[in-house]
């Protein structure tokens, strides 16, 4: 059984057509991809948000407070993918955005502040000047 494409207009097997579409596959993953590059950061806000409770507009509303930049080093993702949604793990509120050397820091310190005083602190005294290995020196 055939379809015409709606947007090629070319004839071609049902299977090349996903239900309710009237254009064929390679017709819409054109046009998806088209839109997507036309609208990345709208595109990005709707994957990163919509997993948080967050519309597209809040989430592009703190990106635009934060002038794109992480709530922790106020610079840009330094990976080149978007700023993640950070949030409370226990009462799922939504703190700030992220870059994902930030935020996967503080989920390897399990989102406890003694733990990151305790690091911080660490990294003060332990600087790369005064190491253990030279102490013995």
């Amino acid at each position: 059984m055939l379809k015409r494409c709606s947007s090629c207009e070319v004839e071609k097997p049902i299977d090349d057509f996903t239900a309710p579409h009237r254009c064929c596959k390679p017709c819409r993953a054109a046009k998806n991809s088209a839109w997507y590059h036309k609208n990345k950061e709208r595109a990005r806000a709707q994957q990163n948000s919509s997993k948080f409770g967050l519309t597209v507009d809040e989430y592009l509303a703190l990106i635009s407070k934060q002038r794109g930049l992480c709530a922790i080093c106020e610079e840009p993702c330094s990976s080149g993918r978007r700023l993640a949604v950070d949030h409370d793990h226990a009462t799922g509120r939504v703190r700030a955005l992220l870059c994902s050397n930030c935020n996967t820091a503080l989920g390897k310190l399990r989102d406890n502040p003694t733990l990151a005083r305790r690091a911080a602190a660490y990294l003060e005294t332990h600087n790369g000047i005064h190491s253990l290995v030279h102490a013995a020196d």
